[in-house]
């Protein structure tokens, strides 16, 4: 059974921030919809806890999500731009 990913907005304002300014905006997109297919499908299979919330890095995304399992919910709170350093092999 899959889960409802929602957006606050200001996490939607951040992603479209972030990939306004981004060199490789399709690396951004990519990583964007991974996310959203990855925490609609089981998310607690591929978050990491982050004290109260929980994290997902899909390079060059973070998101930060809070999970309700009985409700089938995610809600990413913030996204953070953390590209992989140039000699990641």
């Amino acid at each position: 059974m899959r889960f409802t990913v929602t957006c606050l907005p200001t996490a939607d304002r951040r992603l479209a921030d972030i990939w306004t300014k981004a060199a490789d905006r399709q690396a951004v997109t990519s990583a964007s919809d991974h996310i959203d297919v990855l925490l609609a499908n089981d998310p607690l299979d591929h978050v990491k806890p982050l004290g109260q919330h929980y994290f997902l890095y899909v390079p060059p995304l973070l998101a930060v999500c809070d999970v309700c399992a009985d409700d089938r919910m995610v809600e990413i709170i913030e996204f953070q731009y953390l590209p992989l350093p140039e000699n990641h092999e």
